[in-house]
Order: C-alpha cells, then structure tokens, then sequence
C-alpha cells in the first residue's frame, strides 16, 4: 500500500501508523455529526479527525492516540492540511484526558474483542479492546461531554447490543443507527451508532445501506456520502 493516500483536500500519509486507511474510518467520518469541538478517539493518522474538521468548517478538531508511530503520521498529516489551525494531535489514552467541553466525540475503536491476535504490537493495540474497552469508551466520553454531545462509533453488526447497552447504562440515548452491508446482496457487517447524552429521543433514525453492487462498482447512497472525499467515486 502506497505511504500516502490522497483526498480531495488533503493527504493521509501513513507511513508509521500501524493501521491505514480503511472503509471503517471513511464512513465514521463522512457519518458521523459532528459541533464545535470534536474528538476523535484513536485517531490513527488523522483521517476521522481531518474529515470532521472539513465538513465542519468553524470547528476544532482534537485527535488523541497512543502509538507513537501513529502520531508521527498524524501530526504531519494535520499539520499540512488546510485546517492545521483548528486539528491538534495529543499522545493521550481516553483514560487519561482531562479536557471536558467537547460536543462531539468519534471513534473508530478497537473492537476484535475475542478473535485471534496479530503480533505486531502497533496493530495489536488498534485493533483489540485491550487498550480501549467499551466501558472505558462511554464512561469517559459521557464525563467529558457536554449535555446534548453525541458519541459516534462504528462497530462489527455483531456488537451492536452489547455497545447500546453499555452507553445506555451510563445515561446516554440512542439516537441514530446505520447498518452497512459490504455487497448488495451480503449480510451486515458493520454498524454505525449515535448515542446522545441528556436528550429525549423520540424516534430512533435507522437507515441501512451497502457499499458495492459489485467488485469496485460503488452503490449511490456510498458515493453519495464519500463524494466530497474520494478523489475517484
């Protein structure tokens, strides 16, 4: 995979980060509402942050992370975007952040929970929930959020109850879900989930959409969402 990969706005290189960009964070990021301040949790190289901070114009951005070769990437990648004023890149763990105010808070976490571990540590920590469980996401985005702040995250379909249940337990509100199937004709693999702290939900919105009708044949509904994005879709 090439060290950079290009966007219409800007560039993720991703030489260090131990995950590249993937599908997962280009959909939380063009999904994912955003406010005045945002964090995104995990940040990686960049890529949720940078997005949130296009599609919100006025908006200060914060990307926390832990692995030092991630941070490499998403300080540069930060840095030589037109929106270097408003992304700041910290080397923080959610657990221990002690900034409050935010509105929003996004996060890609890490989420293979029971499957096999990789041995490179870098990818180990990303993709496991050793570093980042579900408990530790909700209680300290709940703590650090404004009320009427929204917690974003993608997930595997299959853990979609488990993730609405922990954050309702802390007094968040489903308010938004959107199920995404790889293929037309395939099964959901992914889900995305917008909790809400303190507000009364009425009706929950949930959407479901695919990606690909076939191989590299994009479905309208994901070039529609990516279109200010991909630079090809």
């Amino acid at each position: 995979m090439s060290a950079d990969f290009r966007f219409k706005r800007f560039v993720v290189s991703q030489g260090h980060a131990p995950m590249k960009v993937g599908t997962d964070g280009v959909l939380l990021g063009a999904w994912a509402e955003g406010g005045k301040r945002i964090l995104d949790v995990g940040t990686g190289t960049g890529l949720i942050a940078l997005m949130m901070a296009q599609r919100y114009e006025t908006a200060m951005v914060t990307g926390i992370e832990i692995n030092g070769d991630a941070i490499k990437d998403a300080v540069g990648n930060a840095a030589n975007s037109p929106f270097a004023e408003r992304v700041e890149i910290v080397g923080s763990a959610l657990q221990d952040w002690v900034g409050r105010g935010f509105d929003a808070v996004v996060c890609n976490p890490p989420f293979f929970v029971r499957s096999l571990k990789c041995p490179d540590e870098g990818r180990r920590n990303a993709r496991h929930a050793e570093t980042l469980t579900t408990s530790d996401l909700v209680g300290k985005s709940w703590d650090i959020m404004d009320d009427g702040g929204r917690l974003s995250v993608i997930l595997p379909y299959e853990q979609e109850g488990t993730f609405i249940h922990e954050a309702e337990g802390v007094g968040f509100a489903l308010s938004r879900i959107m199920r995404v199937r790889p293929m037309e004709n395939a099964g959901c693999k992914r889900i995305m989930i917008e909790m809400r702290k303190n507000v009364e939900i009425g009706e929950v919105e949930e959407r479901e959409m695919f990606i690909e009708k076939a191989r590299h044949i994009y479905s309208e509904e994901y070039k529609n969402m990516t279109k200010e994005f991909y630079l090809d879709k």
